[in-house]
Order: structure tokens, then sequence, then C-alpha cells
């Protein structure tokens, strides 16, 4: 018999979410999702050749999600 932690883990298969470390919470009645920065770059740039993800800056300031490309 699984676990109410197996189940909520097995709720983020198939999401970006899944594979980052992440493990969701059961809190009254709401599922909650906490990520961190490390965590967030990783589901960000999932996917994206590595030898651009060296040009890539993922920053979280006051709220805000700063993405920064280097072109040259």
């Amino acid at each position: 018999m699984m676990g109410m932690s197996g189940i909520l883990k097995d709720m983020l298969k198939g999401t970006p979410l899944e594979g980052v470390g992440i493990v969701p919470k059961l809190m009254q009645n709401c599922l909650v999702i906490e990520i961190n920065e490390q965590q967030f770059k990783e589901i960000a740039l999932k996917g994206i050749d590595e030898r651009i993800k060296k040009y890539i800056t993922i920053e979280i300031h006051e709220g805000k999600i700063v993405m920064k490309v280097k072109l040259w």
C-alpha cells in the first residue's frame, strides 16, 4: 500500500516538477508545492542544450523572475 507521500509524488510524474527533488505537501485541503531558486532554474532550463545553458542566468528578486541570455 502506498502512503500519502508516495501518492503526492506520483502526482508530479510527467510534469516539469518531476526529478528536481520537490516533495509536495498536503496542508489542510490544499496541495502545496514549494520550489527554491535552484529547482526553478533546473525546471526552466530542462531540455536546453548544455552549450547554451552557460549563457543563461536566472535570478529571483523581489518576487520577479529575471532571465538573462548573453548574446555575445
